[in-house]
């Protein structure tokens, strides 16, 4: 069981990975460990409007609570 449950952890990490490097039209890391969530976008990335959208698409895909996402922006 816990290898099914391994396995759909990393093809949703994939799935969203995939579905915000296109919102966002550059390059994402997805961690998901529960019931939270982190995203990690590149350098320039990140707006209020992309950030609103990127928690939109966790929430719908994942469901995972608004307050559980973490979205991180690299620097440098």
């Amino acid at each position: 069981d816990s290898l099914k449950i391994l396995a759909k952890t990393i093809k949703d990490e994939a799935d969203l990975e995939n579905l915000i490097s296109a919102k966002i039209s550059g390059d994402c890391v997805v961690i998901v460990d529960g019931d939270v969530c982190q995203i990690i976008v590149g350098k320039g990335k990140l707006t209020d409007n992309v950030s609103l959208q990127i928690k939109e698409l966790v929430m719908n895909r994942a469901k995972i609570s608004s307050k559980n996402i973490t979205i991180i922006e690299l620097k440098g």
